[in-house]
């Protein structure tokens, strides 16, 4: 991904504090990206976006406390990485966590915040961010998991949320939110 061969300038990732949309920011930023990371943990957030800034060759990343789990929190998200960037062209629908164990051991609280995370997540993520990526016609990147595509038993709430988002993408892509999008790496259609 290029900012130069793509037209893109600023970019939203959800759960961009460590990890997977950690790494995702590095690289945007050493595109020349300016770059908005999300976490539930307003210090770790500004911290992380700090680092990120500081090791960057290029680009700018602020840090925004935000649940992903919670529309209104997106909806802050959204219209502060606008305000600040002046645009948003690229949301990467990162955060996600899982909880691990039989169907037996998995407490009701676990299902919801996998699910919640995982999957609203992604929805609250993607129905935020339409409005200003329509207007730059920016894109969508949803990250899921191998686990969507298969069974682990103990994994349970992880695959079927993984599973559930590889189907979602698919859907949100064939109803025109994302017209020129991709399907997953790893599906074939």
């Amino acid at each position: 991904m290029s900012k130069d061969n793509m037209n893109i300038a600023t970019a939203l990732i959800t759960g961009g504090t460590k990890g997977i949309g950690y790494g995702i920011a590095e690289v945007l930023l050493a595109q020349g990206f300016r770059v908005a990371i999300t976490g539930r943990d307003g210090e770790s957030t500004t911290e992380s976006a700090k680092k990120l800034s500081e090791n960057a060759t290029s680009g700018e990343a602020i840090g925004i406390k935000a649940d992903v789990r919670k529309m209104a929190d997106m909806e802050a998200a959204v219209k502060e990485t606008v305000q600040q960037f002046g645009s948003l062209d690229l949301v990467v629908a990162n955060a996600g966590l899982g909880h691990f164990g039989s169907i037996e051991d998995i407490t009701e609280e676990q299902w919801h915040q996998t699910i919640d995370t995982n999957l609203t997540g992604v929805f609250n993520t993607i129905k935020a961010s339409l409005a200003p990526l329509k207007a730059s016609k920016g894109l969508i990147v949803t990250i899921s998991h191998h686990a969507g595509i298969g069974d682990e038993p103990l994994r349970r709430p992880h695959t079927q949320s993984r599973g559930c988002l590889e189907n979602s993408a698919r859907r949100y892509r064939h109803n025109g939110a994302q017209p020129d999008a991709h399907g997953s790496a790893h599906l074939a259609e």
